[in-house]
């Protein structure tokens, strides 16, 4: 049996395997376009009400979002109360205002 192996995985008969998708520009911005707010994979402004270190990871429980207004000189704050799921990785950096909001990335 002929096998093929593409980035560490290898694969059957390659001559009966189906395609798999092809991964491109397009396929990754439609799939993007097709998330839903608070998918893994999305981006969110969020808070939390101690402050946070960028690359480290927070569950969604503790990590708020609703309106996001724009405090004079201080950057933004968070004004809403719902709690995500999941496990989100912070992006940024937030530190004394009162509730403030970074960027985060879902990762599961």
């Amino acid at each position: 049996m002929a096998t093929l192996t593409s980035a560490g995985v290898t694969f059957g008969d390659a001559t009966t395997q189906s395609t798999a998708a092809v991964v491109n520009t397009t396929t990754v911005l439609s799939a993007t376009a097709g998330a839903t707010a608070g998918a893994v994979g999305t981006y969110a402004f969020l808070y939390r009400s101690t402050s946070v270190t960028p690359g480290t990871t927070y569950a969604g429980s503790g990590l708020l979002w609703g309106a996001v207004a724009l405090q004079a000189g201080c950057g933004f704050i968070g004004t809403g109360a719902t709690a995500q799921s999941g496990t989100w990785r912070c992006l940024g950096n937030s530190t004394s205002l009162p509730q403030p909001v970074t960027l985060y990335l879902r990762i599961s």
